[in-house]
């Protein structure tokens, strides 16, 4: 808005008295209809603001972002700031494990369900192949035994998770004999 006064009065030391008038009004004119215009613009979006639109955009996944084909395919191994987070290892074959990291205060349901569909939301697959009656075996790093997933999520708990039964006697002997 400035420019465009500079730019009237510049052309004011060339003009008539009239024809500054003149240009001065219709640029005014124009102005007022471009404010006016983005004005109602404004309003109407606002009016059509809907909460089911928003939590649409907030909880589902982008089509843009591809479904994994493995569980270890993806990895969020960095440990958040705050110290209320849950930790997820996948463990897919001998070689092929991911690393996945929680935070707590973002997930709304604080059971191990409800942490297994928040990880399952961002990742974008079924949490069913981790929640339901599928060959996955999943052990608690606190109890050491296989986790209950109705019960509450306590923080720096580490649930392992493993493709198979073998697999998860095979890697977690290893681990037991270190």
């Amino acid at each position: 808005m400035v420019s465009g006064l500079y730019f009237v009065f510049s052309l004011s030391l060339t003009m008539s008295w009239r024809g500054l008038v003149k240009f001065t009004s219709a640029y005014l004119f124009v102005l007022f209809f471009i404010h006016l215009g983005i004005f109602y613009l404004i309003k109407y979006r606002q009016r059509n603001f809907d909460q089911i639109q928003v939590n649409r955009l907030i909880y589902s996944s982008s089509p843009f972002h591809s479904s994994p084909v493995d569980l270890c395919q993806r990895s969020f191994a960095k440990d958040p700031y705050t110290q209320n987070y849950y930790k997820i290892y996948l463990y897919c074959s001998d070689s092929a494990k991911s690393t996945n990291t929680i935070d707590l205060d973002a997930v709304g349901d604080k059971t191990v369900k409800g942490v297994v569909a928040e990880f399952a939301r961002i990742v974008k697959f079924d949490a069913l192949v981790l929640l339901g009656e599928t060959s996955w075996v999943c052990i608690s790093a606190v109890d050491d035994l296989e986790v209950d997933f109705n019960s509450l999520a306590k923080e720096h708990d580490i649930l392992s998770c493993y493709a198979n039964k073998d697999l998860a006697k095979k890697l977690y002997q290893k681990r037991s004999n270190k």
